[in-house]
């Protein structure tokens, strides 16, 4: 499975320098991984987060794991540093420049698995803000850490979802996306699909 954007998550949030390229070929489908034998892009199954890990709420609401509640003194869980977080957490509520940057960035990574070449695959819940509480073990877990309350979803959570609603019919008709058998290669292509020579 393709795991290079979720690799790239946290450096796409702080802004790193120097991963412009890596992150364009990701984008593009991971030609320099999928693109022998045959293999198309969607060959890749790209996602941000998964079952086992942060939500995306809180991908981009804590720096380090809070999995105290399973009772191993916060030792189990992922311990590799993927995600961004800014200050504060939904449960202590902080700045509102703080959550409004946070609603950007999680628009920010669901545009970037959209728009992505291969297959997106996404976390149930991270449309409309589910919160883990920062625990990224939660499998353990049969309470309000890791259950989700559909009906108390907050009004900046329910654009979310209507911004993922409306991005996924402008994947399917992105001609980029029709073309779906062939990596991205430079070249100018007409509306058909048909290579054309520039200008």
């Amino acid at each position: 499975m393709e795991r290079a954007i979720p690799r790239h998550s946290a450096a796409l949030l702080e802004g790193r320098q120097g991963l412009v390229a890596d992150l364009a070929s990701r984008v593009a489908g991971s030609s320099d991984i999928f693109g022998y034998r045959g293999r198309r892009p969607w060959a890749s199954i790209n996602f941000i987060t998964a079952h086992d890990g942060f939500t995306l709420h809180d991908l981009v609401s804590y720096n380090d794991k809070h999995n105290e509640a399973n009772g191993e003194d916060n030792r189990d869980g992922q311990r590799c540093r993927t995600s961004a977080g800014t200050a504060g957490s939904r449960d202590r509520p902080t700045d509102p420049a703080i959550i409004s940057l946070r609603d950007r960035q999680k628009r920010n990574l669901f545009a970037t698995l959209l728009l992505s070449l291969g297959v997106p695959m996404l976390l149930a819940g991270d449309e409309v803000g589910r919160t883990q509480r920062g625990n990224n073990n939660a499998y353990c877990q049969d309470n309000e850490i890791s259950w989700f309350d559909w009906e108390h979803i907050r009004p900046e959570d329910e654009d979310l979802r209507r911004f993922v609603a409306l991005s996924d019919p402008s994947r399917a008709a992105a001609i980029a996306y029709s073309r779906g058998r062939a990596f991205l290669r430079g070249e100018v292509l007409s509306r058909l699909g048909s290579k054309t020579l520039p200008g």
